[in-house]
C-alpha cells in the first residue's frame, strides 16, 4: 500500500447524460437528472434575544451564515451508473475514519461521494484525510486529499446499489437525511428488488432496522467489510437535493415514515416535549433539572430519543405541539412535526450550527434559539431557565 494524492470530479463531468433511467446500464457510465439544482431563501428566527448575533459557522465555506438573511444552494438529484468503481471504506493513513470515497479512475473520485460537488474538500479536511503541500508562493500549505491505495481484494460482478455514506452507520440525523433518503431511487428503478444493496456496516442500530424491516425489502444486502471493493456494475444515487435541507426532503421523509408507521400519522394527541440528551456524550444540558422545573408547569414532558424506538420517536414528534431541544441528531425528527409547530433549539456557544434552523424553515416550523454558555466545552452547556421560559411563552402564541 502507498499514499496517493487524488482529485475530485463531479458526476456531471464523469458520466454522459441519458434521456431516462431505462436508458441506463449499470455496466456503462451514465447519469440521469431527476430534480434540477435550486436555491432556498431562509427566514430569520422568530424567537431570539437581541444579544444573539444570529450568526452560524459556514457548513462548507469559511464564510459565516447570517440567520437574518441566507440563501442556501442545493445541487441536482441524479442517478448514475459507475461501472468498475472502487469504494473505499476506511483510510488507515493519515487517520482511520468512516470514509466513503468512490473512485472511478486512477486518482479520481466522484465529488458527490459524500454529499454534493462542493463539500468533498471540506469533509476531507474535517476528517484529516489530507496532506499539506507547500504553496508555490511560499504561503500557507495547500491541503491535498490522499488515499492509502492498494488493489481491491474483492470484485463484485452483479448489479449493486450503493447506499453507503459517511456517518450514517452511527448517527441518526445522517441516516435519516443522507442514508434513508437515497431510497428515493426505488420508485425510478423497475428492477430495484433485484439489486444488491450495499450498506456501510452490519452493526445496524434500531433506527436503521426500524425502517428497513418495515419497508419489506426483498433485496440481498452486502456490508462493506473490506477497505477497498471494486464493483463492476454499480448504481449510485445522489442524496435527495444534495447540499442543504429542502422541502422535498422533508415531504419525502414524511410520506415514507407515515406510510410505514400509520399510527404516528394518525396521532391526535398534541403535547409539548422537551428533548433530553442525558444519555449522550456531547451537548448535554447540565442544569436540565432546573430547566424542567421551569418547563413542566408550562405543559412540557421530557423524552429521551436515544432510549426510544424509531416508531416511538416519529410518533412523539408527530404529536408535538411545541418542541424544545438541545442541538443534536434527534432533532432530525422535527421533520415529522405538523407545520406550524414551534421549535426552540438550545445552541451551545461553541457549536452554533444553522442546520436545524434551515430544517425548521423548510418544514414550516416557527424557529427560535437560545445560545447557551458551555460549562464543559464540547460536552455540556447551561440553559437559562428564565430566558427559555420567555421564548416558550412567545412561541405559545403560535402553537
Amino acid at each position: 500500500m502507498a499514499l496517493r494524492p487524488f482529485s475530485f470530479m463531479s458526476a456531471e463531468r464523469l458520466c454522459p447524460p441519458a434521456a431516462s433511467v431505462d436508458r441506463l446500464d449499470p455496466a456503462v457510465p451514465g447519469r440521469v437528472t431527476i430534480h434540477p439544482a435550486g436555491a432556498i431563501a431562509h427566514q430569520p428566527p422568530r424567537y431570539a434575544f437581541d444579544d444573539d448575533d444570529l450568526l452560524a459557522p459556514g457548513q462548507v465555506s469559511e464564510a459565516p451564515i447570517d440567520l437574518r438573511a441566507h440563501t442556501a444552494q442545493y445541487s441536482s438529484t441524479f442517478l448514475a451508473t459507475l461501472p468498475g468503481a472502487v469504494v473505499e471504506k476506511f483510510a488507515a493513513v493519515p487517520t482511520a475514519s468512516n470514509t466513503f470515497h468512490v473512485f472511478v479512475d486512477d486518482g479520481v473520485a466522484v465529488a458527490e461521494s459524500f454529499h454534493n460537488r462542493t463539500s468533498h474538500e471540506f469533509v476531507s479536511r474535517l476528517m484529516g484525510e489530507c496532506l499539506t503541500a507547500p504553496a508555490p508562493d511560499g504561503g500557507p500549505g495547500l491541503p491535498v486529499p490522499v488515499v492509502d491505495w492498494a488493489e481491491p481484494d474483492l470484485t463484485v460482478e452483479g448489479p449493486c446499489l450503493l447506499l453507503s455514506s459517511r456517518f450514517i452507520h452511527h448517527n441518526y440525523y445522517h441516516w435519516i437525511f443522507e442514508g434513508l433518503t437515497r431510497f428515493w431511487c426505488r420508485e425510478h428503478l423497475p428492477d430495484f428488488d433485484s439489486l444488491t444493496l450495499v450498506l456501510p456496516s452490519a452493526d445496524l442500530r434500531p433506527f436503521h432496522t426500524g425502517v428497513l424491516e418495515r419497508m419489506g425489502l426483498r433485496n440481498q444486502l452486502m456490508v462493506l467489510n473490506r477497505r477497498l471493493v471494486r464493483f463492476e456494475r454499480l448504481w449510485f444515487p445522489s442524496f435527495l437535493d444534495p447540499g442543504t435541507v429542502t422541502p422535498r426532503q422533508v415531504a419525502w421523509l414524511r410520506q415514507l415514515l407515515f406510510t410505514l408507521f400509520p399510527a404516528a400519522a394518525a396521532q391526535a394527541r398534541r403535547r409539548r416535549i422537551y428533548v433530553s440528551r442525558c444519555d449522550a456524550k456531547a451537548r448535554i444540558v447540565s442544569n436540565e433539572a432546573a430547566v424542567m422545573a421551569r418547563l413542566e408547569p408550562l405543559g412540557f414532558t421530557m423524552i429521551v430519543p436515544g432510549r426510544m424506538s424509531l416508531e416511538e420517536q416519529v410518533t412523539a414528534f408527530a404529536g408535538a405541539e411545541m418542541v424544545v431541544a438541545p442541538h443534536g441528531a434527534a432533532n432530525a425528527s422535527i421533520a415529522f412535526c405538523p407545520p406550524g409547530t414551534p421549535f426552540i433549539e438550545l445552541v451551545p456557544t461553541g457549536n452554533r450550527s444553522a442546520l436545524y434552523w434551515m430544517q425548521a424553515n423548510v418544514g414550516g416550523l416557527p424557529y427560535g434559539r437560545l445560545v447557551c454558555p458551555e460549562d464543559r466545552p464540547g460536552v455540556s452547556m447551561v440553559a437559562d431557565p428564565v430566558r427559555l421560559a420567555h421564548l416558550v411563552q412567545q412561541a405559545a402564541k403560535d402553537a
